[in-house]
């Protein structure tokens, strides 16, 4: 009799043991499935305040009918700006080159004189002073520009910087051609009032030639 109720017992210790487990697993199947659904709730909700985001966006964007048709024509772009006045450009950077760097020892200061007003009056007289602390004569008597040809073009900070390439004769006190050389000129414009002024330049030695 002791046993059975023994028996007993433990058969109603399993039992509720078993139902406490499935209690745990059912609130754990419930848990799982709220937050899913929960999750795609939210997804949904938040889809839909995209969509609606779009067409208020697209609200913005006129219709593409022929009456309301927007068109926008692209921004001009500061070298073509410029390309206007490459002309003019040019004009002054071939008349500054052919004064500035032909030479003559009858009158050493001609090539300066005659390519003043070519540069702003700041480029001037800096170039002046240094042409003035310069003692060293060329070793040539006069010198004469053949050819001019344009390298390259660019803006750099709003500035016009031109390469250019330049043929020249060297002559000796006769006035006979012994030598031929190409060098770059490296010039910066600036506008001033309606005029373009040559505001800084550099020559580098590109070849000589010697007369056979």
């Amino acid at each position: 009799m002791k046993n059975k109720l023994r028996e007993e017992a433990n058969y109603d210790e399993k039992t509720e043991l078993l139902h406490k487990r499935q209690k745990k697993i059912f609130y754990l199947i419930v848990s799982i499935f709220i937050a899913c659904l929960s999750l795609y709730i939210f997804s949904f909700f938040a889809e839909e305040k995209k969509a609606s985001n779009r067409d208020d966006d697209s609200s913005l964007i006129a219709p593409t009918n022929d009456k309301n048709k927007v068109t926008h024509k692209p921004a001009i772009k500061e070298d073509k700006v410029q390309d206007a006045d490459k002309a003019e450009m040019q004009r002054v950077l071939s008349s500054f080159v052919k004064n500035y760097f032909e030479y003559d020892q009858e009158n050493t200061q001609k090539h300066l004189e005659e390519s003043k007003k070519y540069l702003t009056p700041e480029f001037y007289k800096e170039l002046n002073m240094s042409e003035e602390n310069s003692m060293k004569a060329p070793s040539f008597a006069y010198r004469v520009v053949k050819d001019i040809s344009y390298s390259s073009y660019e803006t750099v900070n709003e500035t016009p910087h031109w390469t250019l390439n330049v043929d020249a004769d060297l002559l000796d006190e006769h006035k006979k051609k012994y030598s031929s050389i190409k060098v770059e000129f490296a010039i910066d414009l600036e506008k001033r009032k309606d005029d373009w002024k040559v505001a800084y330049f550099a020559v580098t030695g590109k070849g000589i030639q010697e007369n056979e």
